[in-house]
């Protein structure tokens, strides 16, 4: 499942992390997602409550710890059994930057980085 901090505030990403464990949906990636007026839906307003190593951070703590942001916790048989993943872009620039980036996301909490394959035609 794809968690764009784009579209959600802390909330309905809570929310919509709670439902995919009803469903059984174990994989999840945290993205900042792209701006909405490269989209279809320009117009749009975007969120951006949480920044995408916050997102994962708040994944972890959800699954780890069985809390919620605001401190909640949740039954011990209520804890999402997840795997975090975050994108990365190697060759975006500044390079040095995306390195520390994802070495970021995996302190956060990320358990696999995921990148496009194919960058430049």
């Amino acid at each position: 499942m794809q968690m764009a901090c784009r579209d959600r505030n802390r909330i309905a990403a809570q929310s919509d992390l709670l439902g995919a464990a009803v469903l059984e949906i174990s994989n999840v990636i945290a993205l900042s997602g792209d701006h909405q007026r490269f989209g279809d839906h320009a117009q749009s307003k975007n969120v951006y409550d949480l920044d995408s190593l916050s997102l994962i951070m708040a994944i972890r703590a959800i699954r780890d710890e069985g809390r919620l942001l605001s401190g909640q916790g949740l039954p011990e048989d209520g804890r999402p059994r997840l795997f975090i993943g975050a994108a990365f872009n190697p060759f975006a620039d500044p390079e040095g930057y995306r390195v520390l980036m994802a070495a970021k996301k995996e302190e956060a909490g990320a358990d696999f980085l995921q990148s496009q394959c194919v960058y430049d035609m």
